[in-house]
């Protein structure tokens, strides 16, 4: 299968203009190292193509999956800017995912790499 090395995300832009966002993942795929990096029109969507990106070379499968639902749950509002979310991703194949984390990015990350890792053990 694979595994996440490491991954970033950078949003670029100012006040006025088109915000651009870029994801980069690094992933172990059966021993290989595979570094790709892709835009998306936000954090979550640069990373979710990077990973298709990555992936689907090597299981063609993913090509077929899209994002169909994607929510955001905040479990503890006290906290302000601080709080814990809950990401929710539904899949177009079926598959359901959630992940918990004090970072968006982090809990959508780990959601959108369960929500695969399904797919890819659902395909055999």
């Amino acid at each position: 299968m694979f595994k996440v090395l490491n991954f970033s995300v950078l949003i670029e832009g100012d006040f006025n203009k088109t915000i651009t966002q870029e994801a980069k993942v690094k992933l172990d795929i059966n021993g290989k190292i595979q570094h790709t990096v892709a835009e998306g029109n936000g954090p979550v969507s640069a990373l979710n193509n990077a990973l298709k990106k990555a992936l689907s070379q090597y299981f063609p499968v993913i090509k077929e999956v899209e994002i169909e639902d994607y929510q955001v749950f905040i479990t503890n509002g006290k906290r302000g800017a601080d709080s814990a979310v809950t990401v929710e991703i539904d899949f177009s194949n079926g598959e359901k995912t959630k992940a918990k984390s004090t970072d968006i990015v982090q809990a959508s990350f780990s959601a959108l790499i369960t929500g695969i890792q399904k797919t890819l053990n659902k395909a055999g």
